[in-house]
């Protein structure tokens, strides 16, 4: 019975944590974070501004908890993809597939007027990860694989961050497949 209960308990705090940080990602798309207060993410996701407490320290405790489950859960999707020149566009496909996943969060991440410490984390994780494949890639030299990787990593993220504050009539499977060859196509003929 108390098991039970405890699972009830679980899908309670889940359910209202859910509507708290629901909420701020709403609001965050009218204004900036640092003009939303307590109150305002409170009466929007129909709880004590009590209730908000309990769970969080204030609006950036919730924008942390948000950007750390999403690092963690882009890390997880990334963490099986094979590297080589063969299978470059993996990288991509994986990227692509967790940005669709993940809509409205990166949605509202990528459209921030402050960087937020996800963009950094996620251009240091996305660097490690190209590296690597660079790495993995017989035809460049040691030298300038460093190079390459970093080239790479903020054209990726510059071009999905400006693809996200578009109109997007591309399509998201498509941009990814562009970069991908032209990531391909610049690595050749750089080299």
């Amino acid at each position: 019975m108390e098991k039970q209960n405890q699972g009830k308990t679980d899908r309670r705090i889940s359910k209202t944590k859910r509507a708290i940080r629901g909420a701020l990602l709403h609001l965050m798309t009218e204004k900036e974070v640092e003009k939303i207060t307590i109150k305002e993410v409170a009466e929007l996701a129909d709880v004590d501004r009590k209730t908000v407490y309990n769970y969080y320290d204030g609006v950036h405790s919730i924008l942390d908890e948000l950007e750390n489950e999403l690092m963690a859960g882009f890390e997880k999707a990334m963490e099986n993809v094979e590297y080589g020149v063969e299978n470059v566009y993996i990288l991509f496909e994986a990227l692509t597939n967790y940005l669709t996943a993940n809509w409205d969060v990166c949605e509202t991440l990528m459209k921030m007027e402050h960087n937020s410490r996800f963009i950094f984390n996620t251009i240091d994780f996305l660097h490690q990860k190209i590296l690597l494949a660079i790495e993995n890639l017989n035809f460049v030299p040691s030298d300038k694989q460093r190079l390459c990787a970093s080239f790479i990593t903020m054209g990726l993220f510059s071009v999905y961050r400006e693809w996200f504050n578009s109109d997007r009539k591309q399509s998201l499977e498509e941009l990814s497949k562009d970069v991908g060859r032209l990531v391909l196509n610049g690595l050749f003929s750089y080299l």
